[in-house]
């Protein structure tokens, strides 16, 4: 995995001056098997087959504390958004962390997301 590329990746998909699915692509290209995206730390944590591990920091403005309380309904408006009307990353995160949403991984092998609340909750979204 080469972190240069990763950041640029993950600063595209912050600035949203890039396709999701092409993001994707990159991090398939740089040998990703699965990616986490932790609120709380504002990172990003890039795994490959090998037990290598590259973070890279984030900063999304009006980001707000992750909510306590887990809402699977929210949570899943958003992810619709996302899917159907190319919402940016950005506004999903604040509509995710409003959802109780304080960390996913994103399992590109696996073809699916799982989100994780503060009490644990969980959420596995199939990829489309």
């Amino acid at each position: 995995m080469n972190q240069l590329v990763l950041q640029q990746a993950v600063d595209a998909t912050i600035k949203g001056s890039m396709h999701f699915g092409e993001i994707v692509q990159i991090f398939i290209r740089e040998g990703v098997e699965y990616y986490h995206v932790d609120y709380i730390s504002k990172k990003f944590s890039f795994y490959d087959a090998l037990g290598s591990v590259l973070q890279i920091s984030f900063s999304i403005e009006n980001l707000s504390f992750v909510s306590l309380d887990f809402s699977i309904t929210d949570l899943k408006n958003a992810i619709f958004d996302s899917q159907h009307h190319e919402q940016s990353f950005s506004d999903f995160s604040v509509r995710a962390v409003k959802a109780g949403v304080q960390s996913y991984y994103v399992f590109l092998v696996g073809a699916r997301v799982l989100y994780i609340g503060r009490k644990g909750d969980q959420h596995v979204e199939y990829f489309p």
